[in-house]
């Protein structure tokens, strides 16, 4: 439906099928804005026409039109040359026997603004601001944004905003979604990055961000998923502290995440430094690269009493200096290059390197400490403040150097230095033996 200068539409289609699949109304004005109440009235059979139809005209629709729509498990598209703005609650409320509601799409040239709430009944609902598909000569000038100070829900449904492009300068705020499936596109190269609100997504969620920064600082995202971040060149900062990730997967410059509770790290690549901080134990479903420091702090809580054990055994790549810490967990980390060590806190530790092991900091273990290199790896722990616990297992190709701040005692575990062995402790030097015990 169309008009030449302006456009209110508060009537009834039912577009609907009881065989196939239903039909679409769609709406496309220059500025649109759905608010409730509204003056003209469409009955009958659906229009369906694209962005060119109406090339300056403005239009407001009724929010009870665009619901007397999807309860029938009609779509229903909304497009505007310009500027899409939603003013008023759309709730969606199913026709007997109709599964769900019918999906709903927002398109517009420049922005989409949601001030109120969208209810869909498990359809899903899709947003793409800065559609190249749009009329530019009825597109105002100025920069592109999409937010969200209202709230989306949509079920069992799928989310998707996408900037489409048309302009380089946008920002993306997705404020509150509830979801099955979420997936955030903001593409180009120019300023204007990505900021998460409140979001709670039992599926996938997936954030591309293509170079600009993407944050989710201010309010917490819950994902009972795969959480997938891919910032390109950009940033990544998750930091509120009542977040609750499933998985998270990330490729970016800088990446820093928090966790409420215990948290695993899909296939991540990372140029800059990499901060995961959780309150729970940290794990792994793939490789992790990160090219500068990371740092890992694993805090007791969470899930009850479970230790916050740090288990990250793939073949894994830190190139810059490792820091661990836990609160009553275990620390277990593998990478198929060398290993340098910052600071280390952990119950028992056990380390693997397909390269030498060096550090810059304190190794503490409350437990046993088991280390191991290959390729002709080295060891050098020589820090004054060590402590390697109750017992030190070690087996190198190369030589090994440790220094302990109190008694060292190897365990009844095979340990073998093929070069030299230098070991230094501020106490007793020994190995474990006992006929009625045993030691790694």
């Amino acid at each position: 439906m169309s008009g030449k200068a302006q456009l209110a539409f508060a009537g009834t289609v039912d577009a609907g099928a009881t065989q196939g699949q239903s039909g679409t109304l769609l709406l496309d004005p220059k500025n649109l804005t759905v608010v409730s109440g509204g003056t003209a009235v469409l009955a009958g059979n659906p229009a369906t026409l694209d962005f060119g139809s109406t090339p300056s005209a403005d239009a407001t629709v009724d929010t009870a039109a665009i619901t007397s729509v999807t309860n029938t498990g009609t779509a229903v598209v909304l497009q505007a040359n310009n500027d899409l703005t939603v003013n008023s609650i759309i709730t969606t409320s199913p026709n007997g026997g109709v599964p769900k509601g019918g999906a709903l799409t927002f398109q517009a040239g420049r922005s989409i603004v949601v001030n109120s709430a969208i209810y869909s009944a498990d359809g899903d609902v899709t947003f793409k601001f800065n559609d190249t598909a749009a009329q530019s000569a009825n597109r105002d000038a100025g920069s592109a944004v999409f937010n969200n100070t209202g709230s989306v829900d949509a079920g069992s449904g799928k989310v998707t905003i996408t900037n489409g492009g048309l302009d380089a300068s946008s920002t993306l705020s997705t404020g509150k979604i509830s979801s099955a499936q979420l997936d955030v596109t903001h593409v180009g190269t120019a300023t204007g990055g990505v900021d998460l609100g409140e979001l709670f997504v039992t599926g996938a969620l997936n954030v591309t961000s293509n170079g600009r920064d993407i944050t989710g600082n201010t309010r917490s995202i819950v994902n009972r998923n795969v959480a997938t971040f891919n910032a390109g060149s950009g940033n990544i900062t998750l930091n509120n502290s009542n977040s609750d990730y499933s998985v998270v997967s990330a490729i970016g410059n800088n990446v820093s995440v928090r966790d409420q509770n215990a948290v695993q790290l899909g296939v991540s690549t990372v140029a800059g430094n990499l901060s995961v901080a959780t309150s729970g134990a940290v794990g792994s479903t793939g490789i992790v690269t990160v090219a500068g420091t990371t740092t890992i702090n694993a805090a007791s809580g969470g899930f009850g009493a479970a230790p916050s054990d740090v288990t990250l055994t793939n073949n894994n790549n830190f190139q810059g200096t490792l820091n661990v810490a836990t609160d009553n967990g275990s620390v277990n980390v593998r990478d198929v290059n060398a290993l340098a060590l910052g600071s280390i806190t952990g119950a028992n530790v056990t380390l693997a390197a397909g390269g030498n092991i060096t550090q810059s900091g304190v190794y503490t273990a409350t437990g046993y400490s088991n280390i191991t290199t290959t390729n002709g790896g080295t060891v050098v722990l020589d820090n004054a403040g060590n402590d390697f616990g109750s017992y030190l297992q070690v087996n190198t190709a190369g030589s090994a150097t440790f220094v302990d701040k109190n008694d060292l005692m190897f365990g009844t575990g095979a340990s073998t230095v093929a070069g030299n062995l230098s070991v230094t402790a501020a106490g007793n030097i020994s190995q474990y033996n006992n006929e009625y015990n045993s030691a790694p």
